[in-house]
């Protein structure tokens, strides 16, 4: 058991020549890499120097160890493949993963810290555009999904995106998120709408008091659960929001548990879901319709099987039913994570636009 108290387990790694588990990953701002063999482990660090500045992965081997295929990414990298070869000391490229991004267009991703309302120390990372002033942005805020999970300080293709296009951003690991300690993580459990949403709330007053982004040009974005914390920030705090965006997110509270139970786990899981003490509805963004203020852009696939298109539809209806602005984007195939290019190329495309209009961004050539 690893005594980190900031310990979040990513995975086990792999022997690169008998593919049996050999040691495992953790986060903290990037993925950490422990190999419980010595030698495995002296050569790790041997290709963190080679490859410096980067998250370096041995992903294989030739049998004497001589020649490494090695995965390097950063937060401006979404990853290529180097060989190693230790007797020639080369190293050379040998794919990417994204070959028309070039790492010196894009924009450094820092960590930073804020407090809460009650004081408690919030973890996020902030990602300013490049060759811009940073101050008086407009500023997009982006909770994570989960909420059991964590933003990092690794390339993610809509980071990157909106800091191109000359927005602030601002990942907040809220309460509830993992890589913090126990008590971080269960402080989040039963607060949707709560302490969670608090967090979220208090890094975009933090954005502002700090002088890197406009107040009066705010837009909150998130996938997922952060789909929910989007529809919520408009709901329970709309002097901080001019829109929001909603991208496979949850927003009939009542629906998805009843949905979830469904699935085998799925009655232990929605126990956390709502707000402790008080009805689900009062923090179920379908049932709050009447309270937006702030226009909404929903982006749903077609064939999330992770949470149901209705939960996108219904909510449209439900936002145009209460008189509020709603858009509402569907996507064929793109399953919960919309990893296809098709897919990803809507969003952007959706996102740039609703965004521009409302908060206004300046794209780069």
């Amino acid at each position: 058991v690893h005594s980190d108290p900031d310990f979040d387990f990513d995975g086990f790694l792999s022997h690169p020549l008998t593919g049996q588990r050999a040691g495992y990953s953790y986060i903290r701002d990037a993925e950490v890499q422990v190999y419980l063999d010595p030698d495995l482990q002296k050569l790790h660090k041997s290709v963190s120097k080679v490859l410096p500045g980067t998250h370096n992965r041995i992903t294989s081997a030739s049998r004497d160890l001589r020649k490494l295929l090695i995965v390097s990414s950063d937060a401006r990298e979404p990853g290529g493949l180097f060989i190693w070869d230790r007797d020639a000391g080369s190293v050379e490229p040998f794919g990417w993963f994204n070959e028309n991004l070039d790492p010196e267009l894009l924009a450094n991703m820092q960590p930073v810290e804020y407090e809460s309302d009650d004081g408690t120390r919030i973890p996020a990372y902030l990602t300013l555009p490049s060759g811009r002033e940073p101050s008086g942005l407009p500023a997009v805020v982006m909770p994570h999904g989960g909420p059991e999970s964590r933003t990092d300080q690794s390339y993610w293709f809509l980071t990157q995106f909106l800091a191109s296009r000359g927005y602030a951003v601002l990942e907040p690991n809220f309460r509830g998120s993992t890589g913090y300690g126990y008590d971080f993580k269960n402080a989040g459990r039963g607060q949707w709408g709560g302490l969670m949403q608090d967090d979220v709330d208090a890094g975009v007053r933090w954005l502002a008091e700090q002088g890197y982004a406009d107040p009066q040009r705010i837009c909150i974005v998130g996938w997922s659960y952060g789909g929910y914390s989007a529809a919520m920030g408009l709901v329970k705090s709309p002097q901080l929001y001019r829109c929001g965006v909603g991208i496979n997110g949850v927003y009939n509270l009542p629906a998805l548990i009843a949905y979830d139970k469904q699935y085998i786990g799925g009655s232990t899981w929605v126990r956390h879901i709502g707000l402790d003490g008080e009805s689900t509805r009062s923090v179920s963004p379908y049932h709050l319709a009447d309270e937006f203020q702030a226009p909404f852009l929903i982006v749903h696939a077609e064939d999330d099987a992770t949470v149901n298109i209705d939960q996108a539809t219904g909510m449209h209806e439900k936002l145009l039913d209460a008189g509020a602005a709603s858009d509402l984007v569907t996507v064929s195939l793109g399953g919960h994570s919309m990893r296809n290019r098709t897919a990803r190329e809507r969003i952007l495309t959706e996102l740039e636009r609703f965004l521009s209009s409302h908060i206004g961004g300046s794209q780069d050539d």
